[in-house]
């Protein structure tokens, strides 16, 4: 199975096998990052992870992780950089957030979304180069179909390539980083 093939026909029912903990309602109502649909995967830097990949194909773990690394990405770029937009956002994805709730909502990091697995032994190296670049320009035709036109696509890209919390020392972070940039010269 590619990576495209994996996103489109698999990483969807893979989500669903995710523990989820949603906030209490005290916490919904004090704050306004969430809603009733708000639900965490992942626990304080992915200390979940083993139960999270549990019930995941052992081959498709690497597809899995860089899936959920894009996923929770857009969501808090959007939310982070390009709030006026979110709501919007929020009203066609409902993704699950990464983090945890206890006192209040705590949101991870994307970054250890790759970390995490890295050192865990999952062999991101299985992902071809040819494998990102596809993966990179159907993110891109994705986003095209639902970002507003006052919000360039790549102008939302970038500004999670710059934003601190996505950025990881990881192999495959750098070859993300790298065929989105190749992606940008031939679509805008």
């Amino acid at each position: 199975m590619t990576l495209n093939a994996y996103t489109k026909q698999q990483f969807f029912n893979d989500i669903k096998t995710l523990t989820l903990a949603t906030p209490n309602s005290t916490i919904l109502k004090i704050d306004g990052r969430g809603d009733i649909h708000t639900r965490f995967f992942g626990g304080r830097e992915w200390d979940d992870y083993k139960l999270n990949i549990s019930k995941i194909d052992v081959p498709n773990r690497k597809y899995f992780c860089l899936c959920l690394f894009a996923m929770v990405s857009a969501d808090q770029n959007m939310y982070a950089n390009h709030n006026e937009h979110y709501p919007a956002f929020r009203k066609m994805f409902t993704y699950p957030k990464f983090g945890w709730t206890g006192f209040g909502m705590h949101f991870e990091k994307p970054s250890f979304l790759l970390s995490v697995p890295s050192q865990s032994g999952v062999d991101f190296s299985g992902i071809t180069n040819e494998e990102l670049n596809e993966f990179v320009a159907d993110q891109f035709r994705q986003a095209k179909s639902f970002l507003p036109k006052s919000l360039p696509v790549w102008d939302f890209f970038k500004d999670m390539i710059n934003d601190v919390d996505f950025k990881s020392d990881t192999d495959i972070f750098k070859r993300l980083v790298d065929a989105m940039f190749e992606n940008s010269r031939h679509t805008f």
